[in-house]
């Protein structure tokens, strides 16, 4: 409950911040080490075609192999939708879940929250991810309010007030101005293989995933009936 606790307040701060400071046009490299609350929201993209504002392809995707040659999450011993560690069972707990994601001394509230989903829930949730990651990267911000959470959706049109340029009060109004405003190379999808961990409490949890550049990233996620959406604008680097 402790770890839940101080988990859940710290990216819920973080989160914020990450709304403030990407539609103000910051340029808040995702260098922080504060992962985004379980509970601020962002909706899921559906795969974007071409981008709205013309932005980047995404890189990254499920169809590459996760980073470091062989598959960055196969050799920490993760499971992957194509490969990594067998999941005896069905469950990425079983596979190593969120074992590849802790680190000794360090702040391991989010692999340590909740405990990890099902196997079929982590890949429903990766491949939403993915969607997401990709429309955000290339502007297609209909696509990327598509995959949101409701809670997400609310919170990116409130910021429609005090976001000039923005058509309407709409979720996808006020996208397009966040991805103007946001540059391509902070836009861009560090996904390189599927989520390998998804951990989760009741409605709340976390994707983590190793990206580009051998960071490890996560996610906010949120349970919308037997659907888990994307619940954070952008992803979090796991120091």
């Amino acid at each position: 409950m402790r770890g839940r606790e101080k988990a859940a307040s710290t990216l819920a701060m973080a989160g914020l911040i990450c709304l403030v400071l990407t539609a103000c046009g910051g340029g808040a490299e995702t260098s922080s080490s504060a992962p985004v609350s379980p509970t601020t929201s962002v909706a899921e993209p559906t795969t974007g075609a071409a981008g709205e504002s013309g932005g980047e392809k995404a890189k990254g995707g499920t169809g590459e192999g996760a980073a470091g040659g062989g598959g960055e999450a196969g050799s920490r011993g993760e499971g992957t939708e194509s490969g990594g560690a067998a999941e005896s069972g069905g469950s990425a707990k079983e596979a190593g879940g969120s074992r590849g994601f802790i680190v000794p001394g360090g702040d391991n509230s989010v692999p340590n929250f909740g405990e990890e989903a099902s196997g079929s829930e982590r890949r429903q949730a990766s491949r939403e991810l993915q969607r997401y990651l990709e429309a955000r990267a290339t502007g297609h911000a209909k696509a990327a309010c598509a995959a949101l959470s409701a809670e997400a959706v609310e919170q990116v049109e409130g910021l429609s007030a005090t976001l000039p340029g923005a058509e309407s009060s709409s979720c996808a109004a006020v996208m397009r101005v966040i991805v103007k405003r946001t540059p391509a190379s902070e836009r861009s999808n560090t996904m390189t293989g599927p989520v390998a961990s998804l951990r989760i409490e009741g409605n709340e949890g976390f994707a983590l995933y190793h990206g580009t550049k051998g960071t490890d990233y996560t996610i906010p996620m949120a349970r919308e009936g037997a659907t888990w959406k994307v619940a954070g604008l952008m992803p979090f680097p796991l120091a």
